[in-house]
Protein backbone atom coordinates (compact mmCIF):
# COMPACT_ATOMS: atom_id res chain seq x y z
CA UNK A 1 0.00 0.00 0.00
CA UNK A 2 1.56 3.39 -0.57
CA UNK A 3 1.72 5.17 2.54
CA UNK A 4 3.51 8.68 2.25
CA UNK A 5 3.39 12.16 4.81
CA UNK A 6 1.79 15.38 3.41
CA UNK A 7 1.89 18.68 4.68
CA UNK A 8 -0.66 21.31 4.77
CA UNK A 9 0.46 24.74 3.00
CA UNK A 10 0.70 26.32 6.69
CA UNK A 11 3.07 23.80 8.16
CA UNK A 12 5.28 23.72 4.79
CA UNK A 13 5.34 27.66 4.66
CA UNK A 14 6.46 27.68 8.41
CA UNK A 15 9.09 24.61 7.67
CA UNK A 16 10.33 26.96 4.92
CA UNK A 17 10.18 30.12 6.62
CA UNK A 18 12.39 28.36 9.97
CA UNK A 19 14.65 26.26 7.63
CA UNK A 20 14.71 27.03 4.11
CA UNK A 21 14.17 24.67 1.33
CA UNK A 22 14.70 22.42 0.15
CA UNK A 23 14.36 20.61 3.95
CA UNK A 24 13.92 16.96 4.20
CA UNK A 25 10.92 15.99 6.65
CA UNK A 26 10.59 12.76 8.64
CA UNK A 27 7.23 11.49 10.35
CA UNK A 28 8.03 9.85 14.14
CA UNK A 29 4.68 8.26 13.81
CA UNK A 30 5.16 6.48 10.31
CA UNK A 31 9.00 5.04 11.82
CA UNK A 32 7.76 3.69 14.57
CA UNK A 33 4.99 1.49 12.89
CA UNK A 34 6.88 0.25 10.94
CA UNK A 35 9.43 -0.69 13.19
CA UNK A 36 6.58 -1.84 15.12
CA UNK A 37 5.66 -4.27 11.99
CA UNK A 38 8.38 -5.42 11.73
CA UNK A 39 9.28 -6.77 14.91
CA UNK A 40 6.65 -8.68 15.13
CA UNK A 41 7.53 -10.81 13.12
CA UNK A 42 8.03 -14.44 14.54
CA UNK A 43 10.61 -17.58 13.41
CA UNK A 44 10.53 -20.63 15.34
CA UNK A 45 14.00 -20.38 16.84
CA UNK A 46 14.63 -16.61 17.45
CA UNK A 47 14.81 -13.76 15.45
CA UNK A 48 17.49 -10.53 15.28
CA UNK A 49 15.42 -7.73 13.68
CA UNK A 50 18.22 -5.86 12.04
CA UNK A 51 17.87 -1.80 10.41
CA UNK A 52 20.57 -1.86 7.54
CA UNK A 53 21.58 1.94 8.62
CA UNK A 54 22.90 2.84 4.75
CA UNK A 55 19.52 3.82 4.23
CA UNK A 56 19.36 6.94 6.34
CA UNK A 57 22.41 6.80 9.36
CA UNK A 58 20.90 10.02 11.05
CA UNK A 59 21.96 9.91 14.23
CA UNK A 60 17.86 10.51 15.25
CA UNK A 61 16.68 7.08 13.30
CA UNK A 62 19.63 5.31 14.48
CA UNK A 63 19.00 6.25 17.69
CA UNK A 64 14.95 5.68 17.95
CA UNK A 65 15.31 1.83 16.02
CA UNK A 66 18.14 1.09 18.93
CA UNK A 67 16.04 2.20 21.65
CA UNK A 68 12.39 0.64 20.23
CA UNK A 69 15.04 -2.63 20.14
CA UNK A 70 16.22 -3.09 16.65
CA UNK A 71 19.90 -4.30 15.89
CA UNK A 72 22.00 -2.68 13.06
CA UNK A 73 23.34 -3.71 10.02
CA UNK A 74 26.32 -1.58 8.91
CA UNK A 75 27.68 -1.54 5.28
CA UNK A 76 31.14 -0.27 6.22
CA UNK A 77 33.46 0.17 9.40
CA UNK A 78 32.76 3.85 9.29
CA UNK A 79 29.20 3.26 9.51
CA UNK A 80 29.43 0.73 12.44
CA UNK A 81 31.91 3.85 14.25
CA UNK A 82 28.68 6.48 13.65
CA UNK A 83 26.47 3.88 15.61
CA UNK A 84 28.67 3.22 18.56
CA UNK A 85 28.90 7.35 18.50
CA UNK A 86 24.99 7.18 18.66
CA UNK A 87 25.24 4.90 21.66
CA UNK A 88 24.33 1.70 20.28
CA UNK A 89 25.71 -1.49 21.98
CA UNK A 90 28.61 -2.87 19.96
CA UNK A 91 27.02 -6.97 20.03
CA UNK A 92 24.28 -5.19 18.06
CA UNK A 93 26.13 -4.04 15.09
CA UNK A 94 27.05 -6.57 12.26
CA UNK A 95 29.61 -5.49 9.69
CA UNK A 96 28.81 -6.38 6.66
CA UNK A 97 31.59 -4.48 3.96
CA UNK A 98 32.59 -4.49 0.94
CA UNK A 99 35.61 -3.06 1.73
CA UNK A 100 37.78 -4.70 4.83
CA UNK A 101 37.29 -1.69 7.84
CA UNK A 102 40.84 -0.22 8.00
CA UNK A 103 39.99 -0.74 11.83
CA UNK A 104 38.72 -3.54 11.96
CA UNK A 105 40.71 -4.90 14.93
CA UNK A 106 39.28 -1.90 17.25
CA UNK A 107 35.88 -2.67 15.83
CA UNK A 108 36.09 -6.32 16.81
CA UNK A 109 37.77 -6.17 19.96
CA UNK A 110 34.44 -3.63 21.18
CA UNK A 111 32.15 -6.86 20.46
CA UNK A 112 31.25 -5.65 16.33
CA UNK A 113 30.37 -9.21 14.67
CA UNK A 114 31.95 -9.49 11.65
CA UNK A 115 30.95 -11.51 8.47
CA UNK A 116 33.65 -12.19 5.40
CA UNK A 117 32.13 -11.10 1.80
CA UNK A 118 34.94 -12.61 0.22
CA UNK A 119 37.97 -15.12 0.59
CA UNK A 120 39.75 -12.81 0.99
CA UNK A 121 38.32 -10.75 3.50
CA UNK A 122 37.78 -14.20 5.55
CA UNK A 123 41.64 -15.52 5.36
CA UNK A 124 42.42 -11.93 6.56
CA UNK A 125 40.07 -12.27 9.04
CA UNK A 126 41.57 -15.97 10.26
CA UNK A 127 44.75 -14.74 10.25
CA UNK A 128 44.03 -11.98 12.79
CA UNK A 129 40.95 -13.47 15.02
CA UNK A 130 42.00 -17.15 14.84
CA UNK A 131 39.36 -19.64 16.52
CA UNK A 132 36.89 -16.73 16.65
CA UNK A 133 33.43 -16.98 15.40
CA UNK A 134 32.82 -15.46 11.75
CA UNK A 135 29.78 -15.25 9.60
CA UNK A 136 30.15 -14.97 5.30
CA UNK A 137 28.37 -14.04 2.89
CA UNK A 138 27.53 -16.35 0.04
CA UNK A 139 26.31 -15.07 -3.78
CA UNK A 140 23.78 -18.23 -4.16
CA UNK A 141 23.51 -17.27 -7.96
CA UNK A 142 20.05 -16.07 -7.99
CA UNK A 143 18.61 -12.64 -7.81
CA UNK A 144 15.20 -10.90 -6.80
CA UNK A 145 14.39 -10.66 -11.06
CA UNK A 146 14.21 -6.74 -11.27
CA UNK A 147 16.42 -3.98 -12.09
CA UNK A 148 20.00 -5.25 -12.48
CA UNK A 149 21.25 -2.03 -10.40
CA UNK A 150 19.49 -2.70 -7.41
CA UNK A 151 20.28 -6.85 -7.59
CA UNK A 152 22.69 -7.84 -5.05
CA UNK A 153 23.33 -11.36 -6.18
CA UNK A 154 23.99 -13.72 -9.32
CA UNK A 155 26.74 -13.43 -11.73
CA UNK A 156 26.68 -10.49 -12.76
CA UNK A 157 26.94 -9.16 -8.99
CA UNK A 158 30.32 -8.77 -6.86
CA UNK A 159 28.57 -8.96 -3.50
CA UNK A 160 30.08 -12.18 -1.37
CA UNK A 161 31.35 -15.29 -1.71
CA UNK A 162 30.14 -16.88 -4.76
CA UNK A 163 28.22 -20.27 -3.69
CA UNK A 164 30.76 -22.67 -5.68
CA UNK A 165 33.57 -21.62 -3.55
CA UNK A 166 32.26 -23.47 -0.53
CA UNK A 167 35.19 -26.16 -0.57
CA UNK A 168 37.80 -22.82 -0.14
CA UNK A 169 35.84 -21.20 2.49
CA UNK A 170 35.92 -24.67 4.67
CA UNK A 171 39.89 -24.35 3.96
CA UNK A 172 40.64 -21.28 4.96
CA UNK A 173 38.22 -22.09 8.46
CA UNK A 174 40.05 -25.35 9.59
CA UNK A 175 43.60 -23.66 8.76
CA UNK A 176 42.69 -20.82 10.84
CA UNK A 177 40.02 -22.70 13.48
CA UNK A 178 37.71 -20.25 12.88
CA UNK A 179 33.92 -21.01 13.66
CA UNK A 180 31.28 -20.31 10.97
CA UNK A 181 28.40 -19.53 13.09
CA UNK A 182 26.62 -17.40 10.46
CA UNK A 183 25.55 -17.64 6.79
CA UNK A 184 24.66 -14.54 4.91
CA UNK A 185 22.47 -13.61 1.56
CA UNK A 186 20.80 -11.12 0.32
CA UNK A 187 19.53 -11.28 -3.58
CA UNK A 188 17.73 -7.47 -4.05
CA UNK A 189 14.57 -5.90 -3.53
CA UNK A 190 11.24 -7.76 -4.36
CA UNK A 191 7.88 -7.30 -2.84
CA UNK A 192 6.48 -11.37 -3.13
CA UNK A 193 6.80 -13.62 -0.26
CA UNK A 194 7.84 -16.45 -2.60
CA UNK A 195 10.83 -14.76 -3.18
CA UNK A 196 11.43 -15.03 0.25
CA UNK A 197 10.51 -18.56 0.62
CA UNK A 198 13.15 -19.19 -2.09
CA UNK A 199 16.02 -17.23 -0.51
CA UNK A 200 15.75 -19.00 2.61
CA UNK A 201 15.47 -22.13 1.20
CA UNK A 202 18.33 -21.92 -1.30
CA UNK A 203 19.85 -20.06 1.57
CA UNK A 204 19.39 -23.14 3.64
CA UNK A 205 21.03 -25.18 1.10
CA UNK A 206 24.20 -23.55 2.27
CA UNK A 207 23.73 -23.77 5.66
CA UNK A 208 23.17 -27.46 5.42
CA UNK A 209 26.52 -28.31 4.14
CA UNK A 210 28.38 -26.05 7.15
CA UNK A 211 27.52 -28.13 10.32
CA UNK A 212 28.69 -25.18 12.42
CA UNK A 213 26.40 -22.51 11.32
CA UNK A 214 23.56 -21.95 13.57
CA UNK A 215 21.40 -18.64 11.94
CA UNK A 216 21.12 -17.18 8.84
CA UNK A 217 20.95 -13.42 7.68
CA UNK A 218 18.77 -13.35 4.34
CA UNK A 219 19.75 -9.17 4.09
CA UNK A 220 17.21 -7.09 3.19
CA UNK A 221 14.88 -5.65 0.54
CA UNK A 222 11.53 -5.48 1.34
CA UNK A 223 10.59 -2.82 -1.18
CA UNK A 224 7.67 -0.60 -0.63
CA UNK A 225 5.50 1.70 -2.86
CA UNK A 226 6.78 4.87 -3.68
CA UNK A 227 4.16 5.62 -6.12
CA UNK A 228 0.37 4.71 -5.91
CA UNK A 229 0.48 2.02 -8.14
CA UNK A 230 3.07 0.33 -7.21
CA UNK A 231 2.78 -2.32 -4.21
CA UNK A 232 4.67 -2.54 -0.76
CA UNK A 233 5.69 -5.83 0.52
CA UNK A 234 3.26 -8.09 2.97
CA UNK A 235 6.73 -8.05 5.50
CA UNK A 236 4.52 -10.47 7.67
CA UNK A 237 4.19 -12.66 4.94
CA UNK A 238 7.50 -12.70 3.91
CA UNK A 239 8.11 -13.53 7.90
CA UNK A 240 5.93 -17.20 7.60
CA UNK A 241 7.37 -18.00 4.10
CA UNK A 242 10.89 -17.89 5.82
CA UNK A 243 9.25 -19.91 9.01
CA UNK A 244 7.83 -22.34 7.38
CA UNK A 245 11.40 -23.00 5.52
CA UNK A 246 13.03 -22.76 8.86
CA UNK A 247 11.00 -25.74 10.32
CA UNK A 248 10.99 -27.67 7.63
CA UNK A 249 14.76 -27.60 7.39
CA UNK A 250 14.32 -28.49 11.28
CA UNK A 251 12.16 -31.38 10.54
CA UNK A 252 14.46 -32.66 7.94
CA UNK A 253 17.94 -31.89 9.84
CA UNK A 254 17.21 -31.65 13.64
CA UNK A 255 19.26 -28.12 13.68
CA UNK A 256 17.38 -25.11 14.90
CA UNK A 257 18.85 -21.65 12.50
CA UNK A 258 17.66 -18.41 13.75
CA UNK A 259 17.20 -15.47 11.41
CA UNK A 260 18.28 -12.45 10.90
CA UNK A 261 16.57 -10.03 8.51
CA UNK A 262 17.89 -6.00 7.58
CA UNK A 263 15.74 -4.10 5.77
CA UNK A 264 16.55 -0.54 5.17
CA UNK A 265 13.73 0.81 2.88
CA UNK A 266 10.68 -0.73 4.19
CA UNK A 267 11.56 0.95 7.71
CA UNK A 268 12.45 4.71 7.01
CA UNK A 269 11.00 4.77 2.78
CA UNK A 270 7.59 6.24 2.90
CA UNK A 271 8.15 8.18 6.37
CA UNK A 272 10.17 10.70 4.97
CA UNK A 273 9.21 13.73 1.71
CA UNK A 274 11.46 16.65 0.53
CA UNK A 275 10.17 19.61 0.97
CA UNK A 276 11.09 21.98 -1.99
CA UNK A 277 10.15 24.74 -4.25
CA UNK A 278 9.51 25.18 -8.09
CA UNK A 279 12.44 27.62 -9.22
CA UNK A 280 12.17 28.25 -12.42
CA UNK A 281 9.63 27.02 -15.49
CA UNK A 282 11.34 26.85 -19.44
CA UNK A 283 10.50 25.13 -22.52
CA UNK A 284 11.89 23.37 -25.53
CA UNK A 285 10.51 22.34 -28.79
CA UNK A 286 9.72 19.05 -26.69
CA UNK A 287 9.25 19.83 -23.43
CA UNK A 288 8.23 22.05 -20.84
CA UNK A 289 10.37 21.85 -17.53
CA UNK A 290 9.55 22.42 -13.84
CA UNK A 291 12.51 22.94 -12.38
CA UNK A 292 13.32 22.70 -8.59
CA UNK A 293 15.51 23.43 -5.77
CA UNK A 294 16.26 20.33 -4.71
CA UNK A 295 17.75 17.67 -7.33
CA UNK A 296 20.95 14.78 -6.75
CA UNK A 297 22.24 17.12 -3.59
CA UNK A 298 19.13 15.40 -2.42
CA UNK A 299 17.68 12.67 -3.84
CA UNK A 300 20.08 10.73 -6.65
CA UNK A 301 17.73 7.84 -7.26
CA UNK A 302 15.94 8.78 -10.23
CA UNK A 303 19.22 9.20 -12.41
CA UNK A 304 20.95 6.62 -11.17
CA UNK A 305 18.21 3.71 -10.93
CA UNK A 306 15.56 5.46 -13.20
CA UNK A 307 13.34 5.45 -9.60
CA UNK A 308 10.31 7.36 -9.73
CA UNK A 309 8.99 9.38 -6.91
CA UNK A 310 5.47 10.67 -6.05
CA UNK A 311 5.29 14.14 -6.56
CA UNK A 312 2.74 16.57 -4.99
CA UNK A 313 1.71 20.51 -4.77
CA UNK A 314 1.16 22.25 -1.28
CA UNK A 315 -0.92 25.14 -1.92
CA UNK A 316 -3.08 27.22 0.40
CA UNK A 317 -7.07 26.11 1.85
CA UNK A 318 -9.23 25.34 -0.88
CA UNK A 319 -6.21 24.90 -3.72
CA UNK A 320 -6.26 22.09 -5.82
CA UNK A 321 -3.53 20.30 -4.75
CA UNK A 322 -3.62 16.78 -4.27
CA UNK A 323 -3.72 16.07 -0.55
CA UNK A 324 -4.15 12.48 -0.38
CA UNK A 325 -2.34 10.41 -3.34
CA UNK A 326 -5.87 9.27 -4.29
CA UNK A 327 -5.92 10.42 -7.13
CA UNK A 328 -3.52 10.17 -10.42
CA UNK A 329 -0.03 10.83 -10.10
CA UNK A 330 1.53 14.40 -9.84
CA UNK A 331 2.01 17.48 -8.42
CA UNK A 332 -1.92 17.66 -7.34
CA UNK A 333 -4.72 15.99 -9.05
CA UNK A 334 -8.18 17.71 -8.86
CA UNK A 335 -10.50 16.73 -11.39
CA UNK A 336 -10.65 19.55 -14.14
CA UNK A 337 -7.69 21.21 -13.21
CA UNK A 338 -5.81 22.49 -16.04
CA UNK A 339 -2.70 19.76 -17.07
CA UNK A 340 0.41 19.89 -18.99
CA UNK A 341 3.14 17.50 -19.80
CA UNK A 342 5.99 18.29 -17.84
CA UNK A 343 9.84 17.00 -17.12
CA UNK A 344 11.09 17.92 -13.32
CA UNK A 345 14.13 18.67 -13.36
CA UNK A 346 16.75 19.33 -10.45
CA UNK A 347 18.93 22.52 -10.34
CA UNK A 348 22.64 20.89 -10.90
CA UNK A 349 24.21 21.83 -13.84
CA UNK A 350 24.12 18.13 -14.95
CA UNK A 351 21.56 16.97 -17.90
CA UNK A 352 20.76 14.09 -15.64
CA UNK A 353 19.81 15.42 -12.69
CA UNK A 354 15.96 14.33 -13.44
CA UNK A 355 13.55 13.75 -11.32
CA UNK A 356 10.85 12.32 -13.57
CA UNK A 357 13.48 10.27 -15.80
CA UNK A 358 12.55 7.58 -17.55
CA UNK A 359 12.62 3.99 -15.89
CA UNK A 360 13.98 1.98 -18.47
CA UNK A 361 16.81 4.71 -19.54
CA UNK A 362 17.43 6.85 -16.61
CA UNK A 363 19.94 9.22 -18.72
CA UNK A 364 16.71 10.46 -20.44
CA UNK A 365 13.57 12.48 -19.51
CA UNK A 366 10.04 11.07 -18.74
CA UNK A 367 6.69 13.52 -19.21
CA UNK A 368 4.09 13.56 -16.37
CA UNK A 369 0.73 14.96 -17.36
CA UNK A 370 0.53 17.43 -14.40
CA UNK A 371 -1.43 20.15 -12.92
CA UNK A 372 -0.16 23.41 -13.94
CA UNK A 373 2.27 25.01 -11.27
CA UNK A 374 4.32 28.35 -11.49
CA UNK A 375 7.99 29.45 -9.90
CA UNK A 376 6.84 29.68 -5.96
CA UNK A 377 4.85 26.95 -5.31
CA UNK A 378 5.65 24.13 -2.56
CA UNK A 379 6.56 21.31 -4.44
CA UNK A 380 6.83 17.54 -1.67
CA UNK A 381 9.08 14.88 -3.02
CA UNK A 382 7.89 11.62 -1.24
CA UNK A 383 9.42 8.07 -0.40
CA UNK A 384 12.45 9.96 0.58
CA UNK A 385 13.25 8.49 3.95
CA UNK A 386 15.52 5.99 2.27
CA UNK A 387 18.42 6.55 0.23
CA UNK A 388 18.16 9.89 -0.54
CA UNK A 389 20.12 12.19 1.81
CA UNK A 390 22.18 9.66 2.62
CA UNK A 391 22.93 9.07 -0.90
CA UNK A 392 23.12 12.35 -1.87
CA UNK A 393 25.77 14.37 -4.19
CA UNK A 394 26.58 16.34 -1.04
CA UNK A 395 28.33 19.44 -2.63
CA UNK A 396 28.07 19.73 -5.83
CA UNK A 397 27.51 22.28 -7.81
CA UNK A 398 28.49 23.57 -3.70
CA UNK A 399 25.01 23.25 -3.12
CA UNK A 400 24.94 23.16 0.84
CA UNK A 401 23.10 19.88 2.78
CA UNK A 402 19.48 20.32 3.26
CA UNK A 403 17.99 20.74 6.61
CA UNK A 404 16.10 18.42 8.38
CA UNK A 405 13.05 18.17 10.59
CA UNK A 406 11.19 15.62 12.09
CA UNK A 407 7.06 15.56 12.87
CA UNK A 408 6.53 14.09 16.41
CA UNK A 409 3.61 14.92 18.39
CA UNK A 410 2.09 17.52 15.89
CA UNK A 411 5.27 19.56 16.00
CA UNK A 412 8.59 19.93 14.06
CA UNK A 413 11.60 19.67 15.40
CA UNK A 414 15.20 20.54 14.00
CA UNK A 415 17.28 17.48 13.84
CA UNK A 416 19.99 18.56 10.98
CA UNK A 417 20.84 22.37 10.07
CA UNK A 418 21.15 23.43 6.41
CA UNK A 419 24.44 23.46 5.84
CA UNK A 420 26.94 26.28 4.28
CA UNK A 421 29.24 27.07 1.59
CA UNK A 422 31.61 27.48 4.67
CA UNK A 423 30.73 24.30 5.92
CA UNK A 424 31.76 22.46 2.04
CA UNK A 425 34.84 24.55 2.48
CA UNK A 426 36.04 23.43 6.15
CA UNK A 427 38.38 20.61 6.03
CA UNK A 428 39.83 22.32 2.59
CA UNK A 429 43.71 23.51 3.85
Amino acid sequence: MFRTLFLTFEEARSIAEAYGTPTFVYDEALLKERAAEFLSIRLPFGFTPRYAMKANPHKYILSLFDALGLHIDASSGYEANRALACGVDASKIRITAQELPIDLDALVGKGCLFTACSLFQLKTFGERFPGSRVAIRVNPGIDAGGNHKVDTAGPLCGFGIWHEDLPEVMRIAKEHNLIIDCVHTHIGSGTKPYLWSAAAKQTLSIVEALPSVSRMNLGGGFKVARMPAEETVDIGGCGEEVAKSVEEFFARTKRRIRVELEPGTFLVAQAGVLLSRIVDKTRTNTHTFLKLDCGLTEIARPTMYGAQHYLSAVLPAGGEGDKNASGKDGLGSATGSATEPVVVIGHCCESSDLLTSDPANPAYPSERELPKREPGDFVLVHGAGAYCSAMAFEGYNSFPPAAEVVLRDGKFFLISERGSVAGLMSRER
